[in-house]
């Protein structure tokens, strides 16, 4: 399989330049790498978990004073960030709760018009809880999103009745929300968080029904069977730079998998037993089952 990384470490101490020169002289650099393996984002994470309640958000969680923290200052995420893009990484800026997308949107949006006239397609991962003005500033910037999708099918039950209270959990993994604002988004499963399935993961984003009781959190929230699908392919191949990825055409690599039934025709509730039997790279069969 071909393989996007994404870089950053502050261990022994090291400040982000320290840790920038050390990738450096390693000769691992912004899209250095090979077809196979190829280094594309410089990673910051700015909070934790929202279902371990160390998220980071604007309000208290349920029965709680405090809303998490966030892993950095002001001053120094924004020097974590300047490190990244001075280097000419593309960020990809983990963010949980509302809080944390707050404070790294933030941050984005002082330091993004300085290295402006790059197409590094910049994206936050996980995006769990958002607002509407959030979404719409994201877009404003450049910043595409990226959702952890089946923490709806997993968690959402969770988030609802103990950790956010129902309101809160309503601005959970808004796919259909970040479509609404013209924004590019993509869905991931953060493994082992959840099962890589990404099928799966794109049925939760057509229907959002909880494993917990079968119910639809936020139905508002439901997307087409064709965006769905588009977050797992084109849009995930356009945030790493694989644009010769994601859809099978004419001048593009042949990185394909033969499935038993085809997506595109067949209802969402039935994608998760789909059997892949094949996969191709190059055109060359990588697996067969």
């Amino acid at each position: 399989m071909r393989v996007s990384t994404a870089q950053f470490s502050l261990t022994g101490g090291k400040t982000p330049a320290e840790a920038a020169a050390d990738w450096a002289a390693a000769g691992v650099t912004p899209f250095s790498g090979d077809e196979m393996v190829r280094a594309d984002a410089w990673k910051v994470s700015t909070d934790e978990s929202n279902q371990g309640r160390s998220g980071y958000f604007m309000q208290p969680y349920l029965g709680e004073d405090s809303g998490g923290k966030a892993d950095w200052t002001p001053e120094g995420l924004r020097d974590a960030l300047h490190v990244g893009l001075a280097a000419g990484w593309q960020l990809m800026v983990h963010t949980n709760g509302d809080g944390a997308v707050e404070f790294a949107l933030e941050a984005a949006e002082e330091l993004l018009p300085q290295f402006s006239g790059t197409d590094l397609r910049h994206r936050f991962e996980h995006v769990s809880f958002t607002t509407d003005d959030q979404l719409t500033r994201m877009a404003a910037v450049g910043i595409s999103p990226s959702f952890l999708m089946n923490h709806v099918y997993y968690w959402g039950a969770a988030f609802r009745d103990t950790i956010l209270g129902p309101e809160r959990a309503e601005r959970l993994d808004r796919l259909g929300s970040a479509y609404a604002a013209r924004l590019t988004p993509s869905i991931h499963s953060d493994y082992n968080v959840t099962e890589i399935d990404p099928l799966h993961s794109a049925r939760t984003a057509v229907q959002r029904k909880l494993q917990a009781d079968g119910t639809v959190l936020n139905p508002n929230e439901c997307v087409t069977p064709e965006q769905a699908l588009a977050a797992i392919t084109t849009h995930a191949a356009w945030q790493i730079y694989a644009d010769d990825r994601g859809t099978l055409a004419v001048g593009k690599r042949a990185d394909f998998a033969v499935a038993a039934d085809d997506p595109w025709s067949s209802d969402p509730d039935s994608w998760p037993d789909i059997e892949f039997h094949e996969t191709s790279i190059d055109g060359t069969p990588a697996f067969q089952a």
